[in-house]
C-alpha cells in the first residue's frame, strides 16, 4: 500500500520490465478503511499512518 504524499489515496506500485528496461507506475484502488482498520488493530499508536493512507499526504 505504501504512505502516499501526492494526494492520490490509491495503492500504488512499479512493474520494471527485465527485458526491455521499461517502466510501468500503476495506481489501484483499494479498501483504504479496511486497510487503516488492520494497521490500527496490529500497530498502537498508529493513528498518523492511518492519516496518511487515508488523506494521500
Amino acid at each position: 500500500m505504501g504512505q502516499p504524499r501526492d494526494g492520490d489515496t490509491r495503492a500504488g506500485c512499479g512493474v520494471f520490465d527485465t527485458e526491455t528496461g521499461e517502466v510501468e507506475f500503476l495506481r489501484l484502488d483499494c479498501d483504504i478503511d479496511a486497510v487503516c482498520a488492520k494497521i490500527e488493530e496490529r500497530m498502537p499508536h498508529a493513528d498518523e499512518l492511518a492519516g496518511i493512507l487515508k488523506r494521500g499526504y
